[in-house]
């Protein structure tokens, strides 16, 4: 089947169908998906017994929320037991065609910050457009458009849901907290109501490029999150705001630490080599800048010359080093 590349849609029935056809479509894939993991894997066999609950009780997508979570760590527990593919697994192990692997989750956001695109752009002379992907669902999701507003995610395949990250209270659309999938087609290993670890929110509303499946915003890794005098702290504020600042490369590290048993946070940056103002002055402005963005400033911001934080040739470089001792988890 040809296809035609200055057509900027895939599939342009399917990218732009009425949300009330797209979501009728969600419900009977989430009824056929949930009863399939039921019957088939006995890790949901299991689950949903145990939590009182049984595929029939969907009647509409927000009856998804009377079924119980599942994470990493169910993952991790469930893994290699009963076969290799383990307990969440709804199919034999001769029908399995591809198994991915992931480099891991470091947080780093790339193009969904403007002021980073805005740099890449710049520098490259090239349009950039962000993606997201789960290895746990099926790698790439989610992708920007034309109107880098958010990225759109392919909700024939997946449904969203947002929830409260302490709580795991449902929010409403719009709201901030950790978003959770649901799988709707994927039959090898079923994912219901898995709980990413990423935070951000959904934007249902109409897109300027036509396409009506929701577009995700994302805040940062809730395993990045930190705490600081009862602010929550994402990296990827503070790369917004680093990214934002004349005089700067750009580059930058955060130290969190602990000072008379309570959370802090550095931030390490490197000076432009034609930058003629005082260390102080660029760590001053850059404290300031962090607070006026983030609502907490750090405990100190040090400055380092051009190239000396060597943070440019990792492929996912560390940009936070956490040297607290005490359990602060979530």
């Amino acid at each position: 089947m040809s296809r035609d590349v200055n057509n900027k849609y895939w599939d342009e029935e399917l990218e732009t169908l009425p949300r009330e056809e797209l979501e009728k479509r969600q419900l009977a894939d989430l009824k056929e998906i949930v009863q399939f993991a039921y019957d088939h894997a006995p890790y949901y066999k299991r689950s949903f017994d145990a939590a009182g609950v049984k595929p029939s009780d969907i009647k509409t997508l927000k009856d998804i929320q009377k079924f119980p979570f599942i994470d990493k760590k169910t993952q991790r527990d469930t893994q290699g037991i009963g076969s290799f593919l383990g307990e969440l697994a709804a199919v034999p192990e001769e029908d399995v065609v591809f198994v991915s692997t992931s480099s891991g989750s470091t947080g780093e956001l790339g193009g969904s910050i403007e002021a980073t695109r805005k740099a890449i752009e710049d520098l490259w002379g090239a349009e950039v457009y962000d993606f997201y992907g789960l290895s746990d669902i099926f790698g790439a999701c989610a992708a920007m458009c034309e109107a880098k507003d958010g990225l759109h995610i392919a909700e024939n395949h997946i449904l969203v849901e947002t929830v409260d990250i302490h709580t795991g209270e449902v929010l409403e659309p719009g709201q901030v907290g950790e978003l959770v999938f649901t799988t709707l087609r994927k039959h090898a290993r079923p994912l219901i109501r898995f709980r990413t670890g990423d935070i951000g929110w959904i934007d249902n509303t109409p897109c300027s490029c036509g396409r009506t499946h929701g577009r995700i915003h994302i805040s940062g890794r809730k395993d990045d999150m930190f705490i600081v005098s009862a602010v929550n702290v994402f990296p990827s504020d503070i790369e917004a705001v680093i990214r934002e600042l004349s005089g700067i490369t750009g580059e930058y590290l955060i130290r969190v630490f602990e000072r008379d048993f309570t959370c802090k946070y550095s931030v390490e940056i490197e000076k432009n080599a034609d930058n003629p103002a005082a260390d102080e002055a660029v760590a001053a402005e850059v404290s300031a800048a962090l607070k006026a963005r983030i609502g907490v400033k750090p405990y100190s911001v040090v400055v380092h010359p051009d190239g000396g934080l060597n943070t440019r040739s990792e492929h996912k470089a560390k940009r936070i080093i956490d040297e607290r001792k005490l359990d602060y988890s979530i």
